[in-house]
């Protein structure tokens, strides 16, 4: 059983937090028909992004070989075969298909976004995409942002832009962390987009757009206690500043960049989040 979930990639389910976001902040998480379908919509795009994952694992087997970590994923150590795992994607994509039909058949936006994100996805691992500096980095972003907009579509609830500006460039700060510190633990012969990158560049990267999702949320934080109904939000930022921060400390000293990986084995930042989360929490539901 280990291997099936360690194909699927369980634990990446943290990003599908993401749907969340546009109900939480819009005041109506709590409700129960919004908690359903949020629970649902989350259902969807972890069984559809564990699609994916099978599929980058097929496509990438050989490359995964010679990868000094990567070699232990289930496909390229040959635990399971490839046409085992080709069985269990197309019944991830069918199961992730029949929950959106569960949550909302009509709901044109939500396929729409299912569908981009399953062709922005292959487009990534079997045409090529991801050997183009840069372009590689912002489709690995684009999926961050296409979860808020799923969870936004399927409870209609309104994304403030300033909330998606910090996902796209907090979503580019940890794309370019994962490409440099691939380069610096394995060099360019497990990736072949990392022949156009060094490691100045991916850092002045990673510190541009660390600056700007600060600002941007910062913006967001203005913004909402301008309006006079709440209070406190500005009081928040120095979080998040201190949660980049100890992001990248913790890259620094040498871990592959993955970012799943990298939050859930640090005690001191799952903290800091908890803290964090908490935080808003009050500042969004008790004032």
């Amino acid at each position: 059983m280990k291997k099936y979930l360690r194909l699927l990639r369980v634990h990446h389910y943290i990003k599908n937090f993401l749907v969340c976001l546009a109900p939480f902040f819009g005041q109506v998480i709590f409700q129960p028909y919004i908690i359903k379908i949020t629970l649902l919509s989350m259902t969807s795009f972890s069984l559809l992004s564990s699609s994916i994952y099978v599929v980058n694992d097929i496509c990438d087997v050989e490359k995964d070989r010679k990868h000094p970590i990567k070699c232990k994923r289930p496909i390229a150590s040959g635990e399971i075969s490839i046409t085992t795992s080709k069985i269990i994607c197309g019944f991830l994509m069918l199961a992730s298909l029949l929950v959106q039909f569960l949550i909302d058949f009509h709901n044109i936006t939500s396929w729409l976004i299912l569908g981009v994100y399953l062709v922005s996805n292959l487009l990534y691992s079997n045409y090529g995409v991801k050997n183009i500096p840069l372009v590689d980095v912002y489709f690995l972003a684009f999926g961050f942002t296409l979860r808020v907009f799923y969870g936004a579509a399927n409870t209609h609830v309104p994304i403030s832009v300033w909330l998606l500006l910090v996902i796209i460039c907090g979503s580019l700060y940890l794309g370019f962390g994962k490409r440099r510190n691939e380069l610096t633990t394995s060099g360019n012969t497990t990736r072949i987009v990392l022949k156009y990158y060094n490691s100045q560049f991916l850092s002045q990267s990673m510190n541009s757009c660390m600056t700007l999702a600060i600002v941007f949320y910062s913006l967001w934080c203005m913004e909402k206690d301008s309006i006079g109904f709440a209070s406190g939000y500005t009081y928040s930022v120095p979080f998040i500043i201190i949660l980049f921060l100890r992001y990248s400390l913790i890259i620094e000293k040498g871990s592959d960049g993955d970012p799943v990986n990298v939050i859930i084995k640090d005690k001191i930042l799952l903290l800091l989040g908890i803290i964090y989360a908490l935080l808003l929490i009050l500042l969004v539901y008790y004032q």
